[in-house]
């Protein structure tokens, strides 16, 4: 909902939809709890779709920034914890702004 809201577009409230848009038709939010915490985004995802990283919990969060899938999966993210299969973390100051999000949604390049 945080994301939708900084967007200003519409949430459907679905949740558990994993792979599925969050956003439209496109947009995938991803949360995490660690103030410094990375976009997680999986070899699997989308390279299509927009994932936006949230921080916070209990009612207070904050929209950092987003990457389409494409960008994000750089081998240089590419980490591996514990017995998880790897993953691209990528660090809160290499996303884009919401302003940049926003020109495409208002230029109908991101739906």
């Amino acid at each position: 909902m945080a994301a939708a809201k900084a967007l200003g577009l519409y949430w459907c409230a679905s949740v558990d939809t994993f792979k599925a848009a969050d956003i439209g038709d496109s947009m995938q939010v991803r949360l995490t709890d660690k103030p410094d915490g990375s976009l997680i985004v999986r070899e699997g995802d989308s390279n299509e779709h927009e994932f936006i990283l949230v921080i916070g919990s209990e009612g207070r969060y904050r929209v950092r920034g987003w990457l389409s899938g494409r960008d994000a999966k750089q081998r240089h993210w590419l980490k591996s914890y514990g017995n998880r299969e790897p993953a691209y973390f990528v660090p809160q100051s290499d996303l884009k702004s919401l302003e940049a999000l926003r020109a495409l949604i208002v230029s109908g390049e991101v739906r």
